[in-house]
């Protein structure tokens, strides 16, 4: 199963005014289950910018991504039984992998815009059963994996 969201734009607003303008491009998602168990995740993000609408501003872009690079991709490879048996001493062998590339995001702290930002936006707090609940799921599901191979990139700016 795939999903894929070409681009979308959201304008923050108050009574008043337009504050800031969210224009997110290639959103890809896809999870693909195997016989045996196999599982795959695949997430990624191409393209973020945020910027701040006020007139006469002259740093227009609060955040943006530098060099080209996408702002994330996430792959999460789980490999059910792999390290049953003799399979538990061998370490070429792995319960999931894990694998994480950080593009270079920009970005350009000013505090007007931020708390223009959030006073815009109401915050509502999850209820402590809803976290225990999200808690518990995701400890089981780690403590499944007896070894995990986890690769991480990052880039920075030139």
């Amino acid at each position: 199963m795939s999903a894929v969201l070409g681009s979308f734009h959201v304008e923050v607003c108050d009574d008043m005014s337009s504050i800031a303008d969210i224009r997110v491009t290639g959103l890809d998602a896809s999870v693909s289950m195997q016989a045996g168990g196999q599982t795959e995740v695949f997430t990624r993000l191409r393209d973020i910018v945020v910027s701040d609408l006020k007139p006469g501003i002259v740093h227009r872009k609060a955040v943006s991504i530098v060099g080209g690079q996408e702002v994330f991709s996430f792959r999460l490879s789980l490999f059910p039984g792999a390290t049953e048996g003799g399979g538990y001493s061998d370490m070429e062998k792995v319960d999931g992998k894990v694998t994480l590339r950080l593009g270079c995001i920009q970005i350009v702290y000013l505090h007007q815009f931020l708390m223009a930002l959030l006073t815009s936006f109401s915050f509502q707090s999850t209820s402590a059963d809803e976290v225990q609940i999200q808690h518990s799921a995701l400890t089981s599901i780690l403590l499944q994996l007896h070894h995990l191979q986890s690769t991480l990139n990052t880039f920075s700016p030139p």
